[in-house]
Order: C-alpha cells, then sequence, then structure tokens
C-alpha cells in the first residue's frame, strides 16, 4: 500500500506544477503535441555542492496542450537540460530510457538507503555525563537531562538538568553551600563544565517498524517556524524600515540572517539528498518549484547575481552586517601614499571591505608590523536592502518551512516502503552531539 501512496503524492505534486501560472504560461509558448513534458530536477541556481544532479527527470505524457497524462507519468534519462520545462516530441522519444513511475519508484526504493533516514530519525537527550570536579568542597557535577530539578546535590555530586547558564549554576550552589563559594573552585567547575559540553550527546535512532512522531526534521520545522512568527511581527511594525521601528528592524534583520545561515545549509543537504535519490525529489517537485519561484520573485533588478542560495545568503548577511557590525565611522576604503628614505614610495589601502581583507599585497620594511596592524581594520559592504525585499523574504522562509515540513512526510511514507527490504534486525542508533545549553 505504501508504493501506491508514493506513486500517488508524486502525480498530486506534479499536478500542483502543471497549475502554477509560470508552467501556464510557459506551455502557451511551446507548440505541445504528442510526446513529453519533462521536469526539470534541480529547479534552484546550485552553487558549492558535492553532488551532481540526478540522471533521471519525471515526465509527462502529452496528446496536447489540454491533454497532460499527468495520472500515467514516468521516469526519463537520456537527455540533459537546463529550463524548468523542456518539451520532446514523439519522435525524440525513441532516444530516451523511459520508465513506467510504478517501476521507477521500485527500482529507486531498492537503492534508497538508510543513510537519508537521519534525517527523521527521534533524537533522545537522555544521556547522563559525569565530570571529575577534583576539589574538596565537590568533587564531581552530573548533567542529567531527564531531571526536573535545574540543580541538587548529593554529598559531594553536583546534578544539573542543564548548562544554559553557568552563572546561574554559580549562584544557585552559593545558596545551597550556605556561603561565598570559595575563589579556587570557579576555575575547576568551569574547566569539568567545559568538558562536559564537549563530552555530551544525545541519541538518534534511525526510524524501524513503527514512524517516529517527532523526528530530527520536524524539529528543524518548530523551531523555523517560531522564528518566521517573530518574524512577521517585526515586520508588521517596521515594514522594513529602520526609522520606523529600530529594534524591531534590528529583529528582522537578525532573524534574516539566521535563517540565511541554518535553513540554507539544510536546503544544500536537501538539493544533495534529491541528487543521489532522486524519488525524494518526486515526492515533493511541487515544494520544490514553489520555493525556487520565492527566490526568483524577491527584488533581484538591481544586483547583479543571479537569484541563488549564495546570492540571497550573501545579500541578508551585507545587510545584518552592516547594522551589527559597523562602529567606526569609514564608509570608504582609503588611500594613502608612505614616503620615506628606507621605504621608499609605497601606497597602502586601508578599510578594504571585509571579503577583500587578504587580497592586499604584502610588503617587508621596517614599519610592517605597524601597517599590518592598520590593515587589521575593514568595513562592511555598502550593499542597501530594499523594505520589499524583507517583505519578499516572508515567501521564501514559507516555502522552506513547506519543504522541509514536506521532506519530513515524504521520508516517513519511503521509510515505509522500503523498510522490508533494508533487513534491519533494529533501528540503527548514532551518536548525536547536542547543545547542551537546554534541558531536554
Amino acid at each position: 500500500m505504501s508504493r501506491t501512496e508514493i506513486a500517488n503524492r508524486i502525480r498530486s505534486a506534479v499536478a500542483e506544477v502543471v497549475k502554477q501560472p509560470v508552467f501556464i504560461k510557459w506551455m502557451k509558448q511551446e507548440q505541445i503535441g504528442e510526446g513529453l513534458i519533462l521536469l526539470n530536477n534541480s529547479f534552484i541556481y546550485r552553487q558549492r555542492l558535492k553532488t551532481i544532479k540526478s540522471e533521471l527527470y519525471l515526465g509527462i505524457p502529452t496528446r496536447s496542450a489540454s491533454n497532460l497524462g499527468v495520472s500515467n507519468l514516468v521516469a526519463v534519462r537520456g537527455i540533459a537540460f537546463h529550463t524548468d520545462f523542456k518539451f520532446v516530441e514523439l519522435k525524440g522519444i525513441k532516444k530516451l530510457q523511459i520508465d513506467e513511475l510504478q517501476t521507477a519508484i521500485d527500482k529507486e526504493l531498492e537503492r534508497l538507503g538508510s543513510i537519508v533516514m537521519v534525517l527523521i530519525g527521534e533524537v533522545s537527550n537522555k544521556m547522563i555525563t559525569r565530570e571529575s570536579i577534583g576539589h574538596s568542597l565537590f568533587a564531581e557535577i552530573e548533567l542529567d537531562p531527564t531531571s526536573s530539578a535545574a540543580l541538587t546535590v548529593s554529598d559531594k555530586t553536583i546534578r544539573i538538568n542543564s548548562m544554559a547558564d553557568e552563572e546561574t549554576i554559580w549562584a544557585e550552589l552559593e545558596q545551597i553551600h550556605g556561603a561565598n563559594l570559595p575563589e579556587d573552585f570557579a576555575e575547576p567547575l568551569a574547566t569539568a563544565l567545559d568538558h562536559i559540553r564537549k563530552r555530551h550527546y544525545a541519541i538518534l535512532t534511525l526510524p524501524g517498524e513503527s514512524t517516529p512522531s517527532s523526528s530530527l526534521l520536524d524539529s528543524f520545522v518548530d523551531a523555523l517556524r517560531q522564528n518566521v512568527t517573530q518574524y512577521k511581527k517585526a515586520w508588521n511594525k517596521c515594514k522594513g524600515h529602520l526609522d520606523m521601528d529600530p529594534a524591531e528592524f534590528n529583529n528582522v534583520l537578525r532573524i534574516a540572517y539566521n535563517f540565511a545561515t541554518d535553513a540554507v545549509l539544510v536546503i544544500r543537504l536537501l538539493i544533495s539528498i534529491c541528487d543521489l535519490k532522486p524519488i525524494v525529489r518526486w515526492c515533493m517537485v511541487d515544494e520544490w518549484f514553489q520555493l525556487a519561484e520565492s527566490f526568483r520573485t524577491l527584488p533581484w533588478a538591481k544586483m547583479k547575481d543571479k537569484p541563488s542560495l549564495d546570492t540571497y545568503q550573501q545579500t541578508v548577511n551585507n545587510a545584518r552586517n552592516r547594522a551589527f557590525h559597523r562602529l567606526l565611522p569609514v564608509d570608504n576604503t582609503l588611500r594613502v601614499e608612505l614616503e620615506g628614505t628606507k621605504l621608499g614610495r609605497i601606497t597602502l589601502r586601508l578599510f578594504p571591505e571585509y571579503v577583500a581583507r587578504n587580497t592586499e599585497e604584502t610588503m617587508d620594511y621596517e614599519d610592517r608590523a605597524l601597517v599590518e596592524l592598520l590593515s587589521d581594520f575593514t568595513r562592511v559592504s555598502e550593499k542597501s536592502v530594499s523594505p520589499q525585499f524583507w517583505q519578499r523574504n516572508i515567501a521564501v522562509m514559507e516555502g522552506a518551512i513547506a519543504l522541509l515540513s514536506r521532506t519530513s512526510s515524504a521520508l516517513k511514507l519511503l521509510s515505509k516502503a522500503s523498510a522490508p527490504s533494508q533487513k534491519l534486525t533494529g533501528p540503527p542508533r548514532y551518536a548525536l552531539p547536542v547543545s547542551t545549553s537546554s534541558a531536554s
């Protein structure tokens, strides 16, 4: 039954794509007759990826522009193209290798493997990590994320459920101790906490016969949703203008920066997964298309670069850096001519953009150390971002969330269908490094 569900999900995703205005517009520009419409397997501009896109394309059989066989999808190889859609006439189909959708699903499930299922593994943060303190006052500290108490003391053992705030740990220990803690206790306690932070881990269990209710990817989705909610509230108050509400505008920049850093990393991972396991992409080809469109509709008109993950991230970073990393009032690179009997005539360039800080020539002379210190000063990019960018960025964020959510759902479905062929005696368990800043 799961394999039928997979086929239906793929057909439903393709049906959503063909409803999109961009697809309808493309259809009107093409002479669609009997043949195949192929959907590209990578809608987002590819940069800094270690994988190449799959050779398999989803194909929609056609008789005419008004007669699309979405219910009879096929998987096609033997062709390469870079546009979102491509029509292949009937005479060109003979050169292609074509599988019916169900056949392609069976083949893909056989080679799906379990590595991709890490994303829908269930995280269990129940491990207890201990570390010796080596002090006459307290001998050991223990991190137990399952403990209901923030901090307790038993004999000479300290038990905590979180390492979120070391100052709070110190204050609570003093309260329990009933007096100020000795100064020579600070260093061994800090060292013990640091060792716990480095050694503590959670367990990630891959799905077995039962699908995890809350997966690693689901936790990503929840975090992104919370941040988008905050982003929308901040946007509604500042409308993308610093002078309207400086505090909320800074919140827009902060959340956008964090999103661009983390979500883009996950999106790149998903692109690579779909390159290697195209069936994952097929299950949510509509969400991939929608996300690509949200990137394309950002106001790129005044930017020379193509809309891409790299360009998006750099645009957000520049805007954020200018707001948060600008203290010294220098807006331009400074050029200065120096002369001296030992030095001769040289030209220094001070305050280059941060990204160009390592491109200046190295010089060797008596005052070189001083010049190198002056060269450490940089300035942030002058590029500004329009309020419209921050407004349309909401669609990018929501598109990414929808993609991650559908990926989680698709992987759970694929896991059920492929589980028998994996011949697993039990769900594999992996040690997963986790933040020790809060309790599970």
